[in-house]
């Protein structure tokens, strides 16, 4: 798991990863279970940022920052069954659809975040589909 969390973050800036009690916290204070991929990178490293292929930069949000940031974007209101977790650092954000089984990841207008695409199956096929430049 390690060796594919390393070749899926080449490029990226990475973090320590995130203690168990702080992804207990954010399980917590989100009230659902989250995807077993996502917790793993979270676990390799707390949040990572930047550029996961040319033209594409990547910022997912360290677990801490995961609640705030989502009240931040009014996710709660606007599109409730959401979790953002990152963004490309400008008007596009990165979220769990968490109304579907296996929680498939769609990409969403920050400011109109009742505007989404689903882009991917899951968190991993997300990563290697951002890195291979098939989501633009």
């Amino acid at each position: 798991m390690e060796n594919m969390l390393r070749r899926l973050t080449v490029g990226l800036s990475t973090s320590s990863g995130a203690t168990e009690a702080s992804l207990n916290d954010l399980r917590s204070a989100l009230g659902h279970q989250l995807p077993e991929e996502y917790l793993e990178l979270l676990r390799f490293s707390n949040g990572v940022e930047g550029s996961i292929a040319e033209g594409s930069y990547l910022v997912i949000w360290p677990a801490e920052e995961v609640v705030s940031l989502n009240e931040f974007n009014a996710v709660k209101d606007d599109a409730p069954d959401l979790l953002l977790f990152g963004s490309d650092s400008g008007s596009t954000g990165y979220a769990f659809d968490t109304s579907s089984p296996g929680m498939p990841v769609v990409q969403v207008d920050l400011i109109l975040t009742d505007q989404r695409e689903r882009i991917a199956s899951g968190f991993f096929d997300f990563l290697e589909k951002l890195a291979a430049r098939q989501i633009t």
